[in-house]
């Protein structure tokens, strides 16, 4: 299933803010047309409780709901506008039954601007006029989901937090998307510009035991090969990483002719002690078995990989830290 079909039928979707000031925080969105009070409790539970509304700022000043703060905000602020309750059909506004009403009257073209009362329990989200163009983050990406799937430019969001009340980060999220079914996609996956490289497809995310300890695999295909990430713990900005190239005579068959053996299973083994950080293996180019040290090209990378880099900012692991290769004077 499609993220916009997932949309039109009512179902949530699970959007990385690839963009933001935390790379790869997940983010709930839901066509605001379709909520109904179960959706929007699992919504709720799923996220700190703070539920936006990413609305066109045209149709927010139809509505005559001002900016929560006078003045221009940053260029990348999050534009919230005053907090709404519908005034008729319901209670304290609070409740699931309660805001899931006042999301779909906002998603209605027909509500006017006296058939709301300002504060209220459900935050409009000012998305830029400009789009994705103008500001590549959720609001924008929502709306253009929206616009993608053929419902009202209307979006519920609301920012995914783990069990420690954290935000979701990347694996976090795409965990707890599989977890429930949900499509996953990033910002940047709808912000490309025509004519640009294909999108990343990322797989599900698994849960490989290693000798070392469990690894969270996750699938990338770049539309040239598919590559592997093996992740420890909760990496974020600044973990440690380890980039390898795969070479089936080292790293599978365990020959000691190549200059790269031993070098996958010490990346494993540091993180398995350190406790967090990721390998990204990369699909070789194809090259026959290395006779000798010298011949052989794979093994662990320098830090600057492009397509490692695209890999490892899609799941928010920026500025990442070079894992210590102890082998690399042994050739």
């Amino acid at each position: 299933m499609t993220a916009g079909q997932g949309l039109a039928g009512g179902r949530p979707v699970v959007l990385l803010d690839d963009a933001g000031p935390h790379p790869g925080t997940g983010v709930l969105v839901v066509a605001a047309a379709a909520v109904d009070p179960a959706t929007m409790a699992f919504v709720v539970r799923a996220s700190s409780g703070v539920v936006g509304v990413a609305l066109p700022g045209e149709r927010l000043d139809a509505l005559r709901v001002p900016p929560q703060v006078a003045g221009a905000a940053g260029p990348d602020a999050t534009a919230f506008a005053v907090s709404v309750d519908l005034r008729r059909g319901i209670t304290t506004g609070i409740s699931a039954r309660d805001r899931a009403a006042t999301v779909r009257a906002l998603a209605d073209p027909a509500l006017r601007p006296d058939d709301l009362v300002r504060p209220g329990h459900v935050l409009p989200v000012r998305a830029r006029a400009g789009g994705l163009d103008e500001r590549p983050r959720p609001a924008e990406a929502a709306l253009a989901l929206c616009e993608a799937a053929g419902v009202q430019r209307a979006a519920v969001l609301a920012t995914l937090v783990g069990a420690d009340g954290d935000a979701a980060g990347p694996v976090a999220a795409m965990a707890f998307a599989t977890g429930h079914g949900l499509t996953t996609l990033a910002v940047s996956d709808l912000a490309r510009p025509s004519g640009s490289r294909p999108p990343l497809r990322r797989s599900a995310p698994a849960v490989i035991p290693t000798r070392h300890g469990p690894f969270t695999a996750i699938a990338f295909d770049d539309g040239a090969a598919e590559h592997l990430v093996l992740v420890r713990g909760n990496p974020g900005r600044g973990s440690a990483v380890a980039v390898h190239e795969e070479c089936l005579a080292a790293d599978v068959l365990g020959s000691l002719r190549c200059g790269c053996a031993g070098r996958l299973d010490s990346a494993l083994a540091a993180l398995g002690r350190g406790g967090c950080g990721a390998v990204v293996l990369l699909r070789a180019p194809r090259r026959g078995f290395a006779a000798d040290p010298v011949g052989c090209t794979a093994g662990r990378r320098p830090p600057g990989d492009p397509t490692a880099d695209r890999i490892l900012a899609d799941l928010g692991l920026t500025a990442p830290t070079a894992l210590p290769d102890p082998l690399a004077d042994a050739g």
